[in-house]
């Protein structure tokens, strides 16, 4: 227009798109690399995750095993040990569940099999730890447990037993549990002069385990040696006075050594745990009658009837006792309830006419 050239409008280059990196065209090694990365990776998280299951089982596990619940317990510390299978104290905490399960069973085949299951896993738990002597003391409680369900095989589990418990005694020599279990497998199979070394040494070491000196003392009584055994049971009774019947057993020594007055505080101590027990109330009866104590020995007596009715060796140092305090009438009342079930025993017949006739005369 108007004479004007208009300029021919330049044709617009289309830009090309920008090529990107397909999945397609990835090459076989970037895949190999990126595949083992993805592996490395779950693997990684899998590895992390197991110990965090496997305490968490162990801990259900734990509380099944405390509330005896041990079926539950076992499932718990089984998937446990398959997580953390590195871990030793899941091993032993599942052998102690299987020993326990197994004391409560009566099947002996499904003893038996727990028993082999448990000692597998200490094996094992050794192949992880051959250095803790604990390990070698729990498996030779489980050969002893076998010995015991496998009579046939008896022999050759107490072989086991006693080499997997001189393990542990010998790895350490200071510790006086294993000591001490040492002298009770030997004191146990008749084995009695080590044994007294290994409760010597036990007591060395910490002289307030009262199981080595009422084993000493047992021992000790089984050879006649009084003395020691005296001085051990003495031991355990001025450090707790509860413990198992060493109170008992001090209070027969002394009789047997004619020290009545001796006796009497440690036989009192044991009637409050074997009230009904009679050869212990013949012995405190007769010895209240030796000593004259005729208040405790009426007492005594009296209970010693609630617990055997039909006693007769006894009655007539009871009524002497009644008469030496001057309860006439109630020794009177004791010999005519004592004739009706009893009518032909003279003693008593004998004591009642002459307790008539002073009756008589008063």
């Amino acid at each position: 227009m108007n004479g004007m050239k208009t300029k021919k409008p330049t044709s617009v280059k289309e830009n090309k798109p920008v090529e990107t990196l397909f999945l397609r065209k990835i090459s076989a090694v970037h895949w190999a690399i990126l595949c083992v990365m993805v592996i490395f990776i779950l693997t990684a998280l899998w590895q992390a995750w197991l110990p965090f299951s496997a305490e968490r089982r162990y801990r259900d596990g734990f509380n099944f095993y405390v509330n005896k619940r041990y079926k539950y317990a076992m499932e718990e510390l089984e998937r446990a040990v398959k997580y953390a299978p590195w871990e030793t104290h899941y091993q032993i905490q599942l052998g102690k569940t299987y020993e326990e399960y197994a004391e409560h069973i009566q099947n002996s085949a499904d003893k038996t099999e727990l028993l082999q299951k448990t000692e597998k896993l200490y094996l094992r738990t050794l192949e992880l730890d051959n250095q803790n002597p604990w390990y070698f003391n729990r498996l030779a409680t489980v050969y002893q447990s076998m010995a015991d369900v496998l009579p046939e095989k008896r022999e050759h589990f107490l072989q086991l037993a006693e080499k997997y418990v001189r393990i542990a005694s010998d790895a350490d020599k200071n510790n006086p549990l294993f000591q001490l279990n040492l002298a009770y497998f030997l004191h146990r199979f008749g084995e009695t002069e080590e044994a007294i070394r290994l409760y010597t040494r036990t007591i060395e070491i910490d002289g307030r385990i009262l199981e080595a000196r009422y084993n000493l003392a047992d021992i000790f009584r089984t050879q006649n040696a009084i003395d020691p055994a005296l001085e051990q049971y003495l031991a355990i009774y001025n450090y707790d006075p509860h413990f198992g019947n060493s109170d008992l057993a001090i209070g027969n020594i002394y009789i047997q050594r004619e020290l009545f007055k001796e006796a009497v505080p440690y036989l009192e101590s044991a009637f409050t745990k074997f009230s009904s027990d009679e050869e212990l109330l013949k012995n405190m009866v007769a010895i209240y009658h030796r000593l004259e104590n005729w208040e405790k020995e009426i007492q005594l007596y009296e209970h010693y009837l609630s617990v055997s009715p039909n006693e007769t060796q006894f009655h007539q140092y009871y009524i002497q006792a009644l008469v030496n305090l001057g309860q006439f009438e109630k020794a009177l009342t004791a010999l005519d309830m004592f004739l009706v079930k009893h009518s032909k025993n003279t003693t008593a017949a004998f004591q009642r006419n002459t307790l008539l006739k002073h009756i008589k005369r008063k």
